[in-house]
């Protein structure tokens, strides 16, 4: 059931962009295998990081299996309309396994703002530096955007109002003293959770290396930097549908004045090409994770 409703979601996403995707000539060749493989492996990677949050918060032992196999079907279940389906794939695996639904929003919560901070902060100081343009009066909220990151992990104080008021989006509100992770704890999975923006940035930037001779190379650096950014974007859009919309306009309107407007579109389409058969992919990822975890 779950198979067919990701595939049925995924038939839709394509064909109400038909238009678009048909326009652009792939390119096949090595490079395609390690973008797949980037764009495949930040996945359940994340799941990594999240079962190890849920084990923070409740002291229960998560297999790294079972959460990279939750949090592969919770990816995928954000092709249905208004992602409700990330969010609701976990509280039912949360509810089967004995875990309270306050525990698995705080879980969503900490994930979430976790990838967010670094995204941002990952992202928005070498676009502030590469912008074309007269860019310098921009570079002042560089030190602001990497203070803000060490203000928010520098204790679980900083997480305390933040998490109350965000439980109640998941009609779970908890008081000031419920799923606390502690500093050094949030500051470790902080820096972990680097690493999946890390392998979108590079898989993306080697698209544009598939279609493009850019120069200077600090070009592929922002190209990077600019995929970053929009899919954080693109996730905290909880009510737009997943398929061409938030993701692609951040990254033709921000790479536009950089690399050109045509070279730009063409990257964001193909971006969508190669993400959608990654989330195919991951279909097989999260049956062959299910099949070792009942073994």
């Amino acid at each position: 059931m779950f198979v067919g409703l990701a595939l049925a979601f995924f038939a839709r996403a394509v064909s109400q962009n038909w238009a678009e995707l048909k326009e652009v000539n792939l390119v096949i060749d090595g490079y395609s295998v390690i973008i797949l493989m980037l764009f495949v492996g930040a996945v359940p990677l994340s799941g990594l990081y999240w079962g190890e949050i849920l084990e923070k918060l409740t002291g229960k032992t998560v297999s790294p299996i079972e959460a990279a196999a939750v949090h592969t079907k919770s990816w995928l279940l954000k092709y249905v309309p208004g992602q409700v389906g990330s969010v609701v794939g976990k509280l039912i695996w949360g509810v089967e396994n004995k875990f309270s639904k306050k525990v698995i929003s705080a879980s969503f919560i900490y994930e979430n703002v976790l990838l967010a901070i670094s995204s941002f902060t990952l992202s928005l100081p070498i676009i502030f530096i590469l912008l074309p343009g007269e860019s310098a009066k921009y570079f002042v909220l560089i030190p602001i955007v990497l203070l803000a990151q060490v203000v928010l992990i520098a204790s679980s104080k900083t997480f305390n109002p933040l998490l109350v008021r965000l439980s109640k989006f998941f009609n779970k509100p908890m008081s000031g003293e419920e799923y606390l992770l502690s500093g050094p704890t949030l500051a470790k999975l902080q820096l972990k959770y680097y690493v999946p923006r890390l392998l979108n940035a590079i898989g993306f930037a080697l698209i544009a290396a598939q279609y493009f001779s850019i120069s200077p190379a600090s070009d592929y650096i922002a190209i990077g930097a600019v995929y970053v950014l929009s899919g954080i974007i693109g996730i905290l859009a909880l009510f737009v549908p997943s398929g061409l919309g938030v993701r692609e306009a951040v990254i033709t309107a921000l790479l536009g004045p950089i690399i050109g407007q045509p070279e730009a579109l063409t990257l964001a389409i193909v971006s969508r090409i190669y993400t959608i058969v990654a989330d195919v992919i991951l279909i097989a990822v999260y049956g062959l994770l299910v099949r070792v975890k009942a073994k």
